[in-house]
């Protein structure tokens, strides 16, 4: 039955999936408008200090006394467009300063990547997560100064604090053995924050709808072996059943 239900509405998925990579391919031609910086090179003085007036409620009076944004290299941040602003001002004859990361949807790799990124709402999961899940969390979660996004170009932006202390380890080489242990209970806290919620408190934040998962399956069904594909369909299914 399954396959059945697949088969009526793979048609269907295909025509979004390559209609997806078509809006991607006019976006990242600037044949979009977009209401929001959608990658470093648009990030302006005028809409990061706007937004951290918003956010903060700094005094309309306030005086930028200098602004930088400088991209980081995507290697650091594992594959999304990141950039470190820092803006220092005046507020009442008081000088100040913040230091936040602006981060993108990615705009390097293959339009088709972009499409299964889109298409699988990545940004919206991440920034709703940010917004309505992390309190949960008693750990160190950056504070989101502002957040949009676009559900037809797959664009956004997030404004978040920058968190001096924090340590990026990238995926390969992973973390000092030292650090294990310390690593295993950071994990099992974040897990615990969510231990018996029902499903249907995070779904559209963070769960998969199975058809996504049988779609992104289905279009690889001649390139993996049988057990990738089983892991691959468990391990997005597995943050809907409740725990």
């Amino acid at each position: 039955m399954k396959y059945l239900i697949l088969a009526f509405f793979w048609p269907f998925a295909m025509i979004a999936y390559y209609l997806t990579q078509f809006i991607i391919y006019l976006d990242r031609n600037s044949l979009l408008p977009s209401k929001f910086p959608k990658n470093v090179k648009e990030l302006s003085k005028k809409w990061s200090w706007e937004a951290f007036q918003e956010s903060e409620n700094i005094d309309k009076q306030a005086q930028v006394l200098s602004y930088e944004a400088k991209a980081i290299n995507e290697s650091e941040i594992f594959r999304s467009d990141t950039a470190l602003i820092q803006v220092t001002f005046n507020e009442n004859e008081e000088t100040k300063a913040i230091k936040a990361l602006a981060k993108f949807s990615p705009s390097s790799g293959s339009i088709a990547n972009r499409a299964v990124f889109n298409l699988q709402q990545n940004q919206v999961k991440e920034i709703n997560f940010y917004l309505h899940l992390s309190q949960r969390i008693p750990t160190l979660v950056p504070k989101v100064y502002k957040a949009q996004f676009d559900l037809l170009s797959g664009n956004s932006i997030m404004l978040m604090e920058y968190i001096e202390e924090s340590i990026n380890y990238n995926e390969v080489d992973g973390c000092p053995e030292n650090q294990y242990a310390e690593v295993a209970k950071m994990f099992a806290t974040f897990h615990a924050a969510y231990w018996g919620l029902k499903s249907q408190e995070v779904f559209g934040i963070l769960a998969i709808p199975k058809v996504i998962a049988d779609f992104f399956q289905s279009t690889c069904w001649n390139k993996w072996k049988k057990e990738s594909h089983m892991v691959f369909e468990q391990n997005w299914l597995y943050m809907n059943v409740e725990q």
